[in-house]
């Protein structure tokens, strides 16, 4: 082999080299190069018995009892079970993703939102924190979030989203829930009136202060209201001017595994009204459809 042939060899031998070194290692080790260890593999979700958010300034802290979240500083609200579901499991999907390092600036951390704009979330054992970090806006591709830690420069693209974090709306508004066919027996008490309709041998009719005839379909609509309430929104939790004291509507139920009552009272506004159990303080909103179900005449079920 000449020695043209020998220095071409040697060029063609460098840039297949190069082409390799480009293709390979060097795009291997550039998307490596971004990627950092996952804060939040240290963290043991299943020990976490306490969570705290803080959002435009404002604590929200739900502590773990008895297998289920209660909103701290309430009365008696939980959290919906199925929303704390979406949130362990994403908090789970979050600490096995990768994260990968954009910015090393404190000064950029507003640029995603990961300064006092983003959410500060704290898992806590006990009074321990495990962990504390900030959930800013989405990435780019709408997949994951943008995170950090608090009074650190560095912010990161976490593949998985952590927006199961980012609620307004928190409280479980279920009243009361129950299967229909357990109920027996509902007590109407109004200010000026006052009667009772139970199931006997698989019928209804009324049986105080007289006995008289109900129709299936007429019950059924008051079964539908007792057996799965839901709140439209939740009130604030001051019982003054709600006039529940005033007993206009107090609707009881009986039967197997099926016994509580509703009170409702005042129109809150926007075609809302007070309402509450009767074994508990919780002040919840309940639409006017809802109400007038409840707001009966004896006859109006024959």
């Amino acid at each position: 082999m000449n020695k043209k042939n020998l220095i071409l060899a040697a060029i063609l031998f460098l840039l297949v080299l190069v082409s390799y070194v480009y293709q390979g290692p060097m795009q291997d080790w550039k998307a490596k190069s971004g990627k950092q260890e996952n804060f939040l593999q240290a963290v043991n979700i299943d020990e976490i018995n306490s969570i705290e958010i803080v959002k435009n300034g404002e604590l929200l802290k739900f502590n773990k009892q008895d297998n289920r979240w209660k909103i701290d500083g309430t009365k008696d609200f939980y959290i919906k079970d199925d929303i704390m579901v979406g949130v362990i499991s994403s908090l789970k999907e979050a600490q096995k993703a990768e994260i990968e390092l954009v910015s090393e600036n404190p000064e950029k951390k507003g640029d995603f939102q990961v300064d006092d704009q983003g959410n500060r979330i704290r898992l806590m054992k006990d009074s321990s924190i495990l962990v504390e970090f900030v959930v800013g806006k989405v990435t780019t591709d709408y997949k994951g979030s943008f995170i950090s830690m608090p009074d650190f420069p560095k912010t990161y693209a976490l593949e998985k989203s952590l927006g199961s974090l980012d609620r307004e709306d928190w409280y479980d508004k279920t009243i009361f829930k129950t299967e229909k066919e357990k109920i027996n027996k509902i007590r109407f008490q109004y200010p000026t009136r006052e009667f009772t309709v139970e199931k006997k041998e698989n019928k209804w009719m009324g049986t105080l202060p007289n006995k008289f005839s109900v129709k299936d379909e007429k019950i059924d609509e008051i079964l539908d209201v007792m057996s799965n309430l839901n709140a439209a929104e939740i009130s604030a939790q001051i019982f003054e001017g709600t006039g529940l004291e005033k007993h206009s509507i107090i609707i009881e139920v009986g039967g197997e595994e099926a016994s509580y009552s509703i009170m409702i009272g005042d129109e809150a506004g926007d075609e809302l009204y007070f309402a509450k159990k009767g074994d508990s303080d919780n002040i919840y909103l309940i639409t006017k459809e809802q109400r007038n179900k409840l707001d009966k005449q004896a006859w109006e079920l024959k």
